[in-house]
Protein backbone atom coordinates (compact mmCIF):
# COMPACT_ATOMS: atom_id res chain seq x y z
CA UNK A 1 0.00 0.00 0.00
CA UNK A 2 1.13 3.80 0.05
CA UNK A 3 1.26 5.80 2.91
CA UNK A 4 -0.10 9.53 3.15
CA UNK A 5 2.11 10.89 5.93
CA UNK A 6 1.55 14.44 5.42
CA UNK A 7 -1.35 17.02 4.12
CA UNK A 8 -1.65 17.18 0.82
CA UNK A 9 -3.43 18.00 -2.55
CA UNK A 10 -2.71 14.92 -4.74
CA UNK A 11 -3.08 16.01 -8.42
CA UNK A 12 -0.81 12.82 -10.28
CA UNK A 13 -3.19 9.00 -10.76
CA UNK A 14 -3.73 6.49 -7.80
CA UNK A 15 -2.13 3.22 -7.86
CA UNK A 16 -5.05 0.77 -9.73
CA UNK A 17 -4.87 -2.18 -7.20
CA UNK A 18 -3.23 -0.99 -3.84
CA UNK A 19 -4.70 1.03 -1.09
CA UNK A 20 -4.10 4.72 -0.11
CA UNK A 21 -3.41 4.74 3.88
CA UNK A 22 -3.74 8.21 5.25
CA UNK A 23 -1.84 8.75 8.39
CA UNK A 24 -3.24 9.76 11.74
CA UNK A 25 -4.45 13.67 11.59
CA UNK A 26 -3.61 13.80 7.90
CA UNK A 27 -5.73 15.72 5.29
CA UNK A 28 -5.65 14.42 1.95
CA UNK A 29 -7.34 16.03 -1.27
CA UNK A 30 -7.85 15.15 -4.54
CA UNK A 31 -11.01 15.23 -6.98
CA UNK A 32 -13.79 13.40 -7.68
CA UNK A 33 -12.25 11.92 -10.94
CA UNK A 34 -9.17 11.25 -9.07
CA UNK A 35 -10.64 9.48 -6.27
CA UNK A 36 -13.43 7.54 -8.21
CA UNK A 37 -13.35 3.95 -7.12
CA UNK A 38 -9.97 4.16 -5.42
CA UNK A 39 -9.94 2.51 -1.64
CA UNK A 40 -8.34 5.00 0.70
CA UNK A 41 -8.13 3.78 4.11
CA UNK A 42 -6.51 5.67 7.32
CA UNK A 43 -3.82 4.08 9.95
CA UNK A 44 -4.53 3.62 13.30
CA UNK A 45 -5.90 6.23 15.18
CA UNK A 46 -8.77 7.45 12.87
CA UNK A 47 -8.14 10.99 12.89
CA UNK A 48 -7.40 10.88 9.13
CA UNK A 49 -9.95 13.26 6.32
CA UNK A 50 -10.14 13.03 2.49
CA UNK A 51 -11.84 15.88 0.89
CA UNK A 52 -13.09 15.49 -2.48
CA UNK A 53 -13.25 18.51 -4.80
CA UNK A 54 -14.67 18.77 -8.08
CA UNK A 55 -18.07 16.11 -7.48
CA UNK A 56 -19.79 18.69 -10.20
CA UNK A 57 -17.51 17.37 -12.84
CA UNK A 58 -17.70 14.04 -11.70
CA UNK A 59 -21.39 13.14 -11.68
CA UNK A 60 -20.95 9.20 -11.95
CA UNK A 61 -18.07 8.89 -9.24
CA UNK A 62 -17.69 6.46 -6.83
CA UNK A 63 -16.88 7.29 -3.29
CA UNK A 64 -17.61 4.06 -1.54
CA UNK A 65 -14.39 2.85 -0.86
CA UNK A 66 -13.14 5.56 0.83
CA UNK A 67 -12.98 4.96 4.46
CA UNK A 68 -11.16 7.35 6.41
CA UNK A 69 -13.02 8.31 9.35
CA UNK A 70 -13.73 11.86 7.56
CA UNK A 71 -15.24 11.55 4.06
CA UNK A 72 -16.01 15.39 2.88
CA UNK A 73 -16.75 17.38 -0.28
CA UNK A 74 -18.29 20.64 -0.86
CA UNK A 75 -20.81 21.07 -4.45
CA UNK A 76 -19.88 24.14 -6.17
CA UNK A 77 -22.04 24.18 -8.78
CA UNK A 78 -25.48 22.43 -10.38
CA UNK A 79 -25.14 18.01 -10.28
CA UNK A 80 -28.16 18.13 -12.80
CA UNK A 81 -27.93 13.78 -12.34
CA UNK A 82 -25.73 12.66 -9.75
CA UNK A 83 -25.36 8.70 -10.90
CA UNK A 84 -22.38 7.67 -8.64
CA UNK A 85 -22.13 6.63 -4.95
CA UNK A 86 -21.79 9.41 -2.11
CA UNK A 87 -20.20 6.77 0.30
CA UNK A 88 -20.14 7.95 3.42
CA UNK A 89 -19.05 11.59 2.39
CA UNK A 90 -20.34 14.77 4.11
CA UNK A 91 -22.27 16.84 1.93
CA UNK A 92 -22.21 20.84 1.39
CA UNK A 93 -24.05 22.72 -1.31
CA UNK A 94 -22.66 26.21 -2.10
CA UNK A 95 -25.36 29.25 -2.14
CA UNK A 96 -27.83 28.22 -5.17
CA UNK A 97 -26.47 24.99 -5.94
CA UNK A 98 -29.16 22.43 -7.10
CA UNK A 99 -28.57 19.16 -6.03
CA UNK A 100 -30.55 16.18 -8.29
CA UNK A 101 -30.18 12.63 -7.55
CA UNK A 102 -32.67 9.86 -7.13
CA UNK A 103 -33.95 8.93 -3.59
CA UNK A 104 -32.40 5.84 -3.49
CA UNK A 105 -28.73 6.97 -3.59
CA UNK A 106 -29.53 10.25 -1.15
CA UNK A 107 -31.27 7.66 1.41
CA UNK A 108 -29.03 8.41 4.68
CA UNK A 109 -26.50 10.24 3.14
CA UNK A 110 -25.56 13.58 5.11
CA UNK A 111 -26.34 16.97 2.95
CA UNK A 112 -26.35 20.13 3.88
CA UNK A 113 -25.81 24.06 2.72
CA UNK A 114 -23.82 26.91 4.01
CA UNK A 115 -26.43 27.89 6.15
CA UNK A 116 -26.93 31.57 4.71
CA UNK A 117 -30.40 30.71 3.33
CA UNK A 118 -32.24 33.68 1.81
CA UNK A 119 -32.73 33.74 -1.72
CA UNK A 120 -29.15 32.10 -1.95
CA UNK A 121 -30.29 28.53 -0.27
CA UNK A 122 -29.19 25.34 -2.00
CA UNK A 123 -31.77 22.72 -3.03
CA UNK A 124 -31.83 18.97 -3.29
CA UNK A 125 -33.77 17.53 -5.71
CA UNK A 126 -35.13 13.56 -5.11
CA UNK A 127 -36.49 11.59 -8.10
CA UNK A 128 -37.80 7.90 -8.00
CA UNK A 129 -39.48 8.10 -4.75
CA UNK A 130 -41.51 5.46 -5.85
CA UNK A 131 -38.71 2.82 -6.52
CA UNK A 132 -37.43 3.46 -2.81
CA UNK A 133 -40.34 3.24 -0.64
CA UNK A 134 -37.54 2.93 1.98
CA UNK A 135 -35.61 5.97 1.48
CA UNK A 136 -34.55 7.93 4.52
CA UNK A 137 -34.01 11.31 3.54
CA UNK A 138 -34.33 13.31 7.04
CA UNK A 139 -30.27 13.23 6.55
CA UNK A 140 -30.69 15.92 3.93
CA UNK A 141 -30.86 19.52 5.47
CA UNK A 142 -30.36 22.12 3.00
CA UNK A 143 -33.00 24.90 3.17
CA UNK A 144 -34.84 23.28 0.16
CA UNK A 145 -35.42 20.07 -0.47
CA UNK A 146 -38.07 18.73 -3.65
CA UNK A 147 -39.88 15.34 -4.31
CA UNK A 148 -42.11 14.78 -7.27
CA UNK A 149 -43.98 11.25 -7.15
CA UNK A 150 -44.79 9.89 -10.77
CA UNK A 151 -46.02 6.35 -9.47
CA UNK A 152 -48.17 5.19 -7.13
CA UNK A 153 -46.39 4.24 -3.86
CA UNK A 154 -48.35 1.35 -2.25
CA UNK A 155 -46.45 1.75 1.48
CA UNK A 156 -44.18 4.19 2.36
CA UNK A 157 -41.64 3.26 5.21
CA UNK A 158 -39.55 5.63 5.16
CA UNK A 159 -38.78 8.95 6.75
CA UNK A 160 -39.33 12.31 4.32
CA UNK A 161 -37.37 14.40 6.58
CA UNK A 162 -38.24 18.19 5.30
CA UNK A 163 -39.32 17.49 1.69
CA UNK A 164 -41.91 19.22 -0.14
CA UNK A 165 -43.74 16.16 -2.05
CA UNK A 166 -45.56 17.18 -5.61
CA UNK A 167 -47.83 14.12 -6.88
CA UNK A 168 -48.42 14.00 -10.33
CA UNK A 169 -51.91 13.73 -11.90
CA UNK A 170 -53.33 10.19 -10.54
CA UNK A 171 -50.75 9.29 -8.22
CA UNK A 172 -51.71 7.28 -5.15
CA UNK A 173 -49.76 7.97 -1.84
CA UNK A 174 -50.02 5.56 1.31
CA UNK A 175 -48.11 5.58 4.78
CA UNK A 176 -48.90 5.71 8.09
CA UNK A 177 -49.97 8.97 10.07
CA UNK A 178 -47.07 8.63 11.82
CA UNK A 179 -44.93 9.00 8.35
CA UNK A 180 -46.96 11.60 7.02
CA UNK A 181 -47.73 13.77 10.07
CA UNK A 182 -46.50 17.18 9.43
CA UNK A 183 -45.28 16.16 5.98
CA UNK A 184 -45.93 18.87 3.42
CA UNK A 185 -47.46 17.13 0.24
CA UNK A 186 -49.64 19.01 -2.42
CA UNK A 187 -50.40 17.40 -5.86
CA UNK A 188 -49.48 19.11 -9.16
CA UNK A 189 -51.86 22.39 -9.78
CA UNK A 190 -55.28 20.52 -11.02
CA UNK A 191 -54.32 17.38 -10.63
CA UNK A 192 -56.37 14.64 -8.93
CA UNK A 193 -54.21 13.01 -7.09
CA UNK A 194 -54.63 10.81 -3.57
CA UNK A 195 -52.83 10.77 -0.13
CA UNK A 196 -54.37 7.23 1.83
CA UNK A 197 -53.24 7.66 5.48
CA UNK A 198 -53.12 4.41 7.60
CA UNK A 199 -52.82 3.48 11.05
CA UNK A 200 -54.48 6.79 12.58
CA UNK A 201 -55.24 5.03 15.57
CA UNK A 202 -51.58 4.86 16.44
CA UNK A 203 -50.77 8.05 16.20
CA UNK A 204 -53.30 10.15 17.97
CA UNK A 205 -51.43 13.25 17.91
CA UNK A 206 -50.57 13.12 13.82
CA UNK A 207 -50.74 16.89 11.79
CA UNK A 208 -52.15 16.00 8.73
CA UNK A 209 -53.03 20.12 7.97
CA UNK A 210 -49.85 20.12 5.83
CA UNK A 211 -51.43 17.57 3.22
CA UNK A 212 -53.64 19.45 0.56
CA UNK A 213 -53.85 17.52 -2.35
Amino acid sequence: SITVTNDMTFTGVLHGSADTTVANGVTFTSTATKLHAKKVIEAEGHNSTVIVTGLKDKTDANLSELKTDSVTTTVTGNITNFTGDLGTAVVTLDDKVEFTSTAAKLSGKSIDDTGNGGADKAKVIVTDLHKASTANLSTITTDSVTTTVTSDITNFTGDLGTAVVTLNDTVKFTSTAAKLSGISIDDAAGKASTVIVTALHLSDTANLSTITT
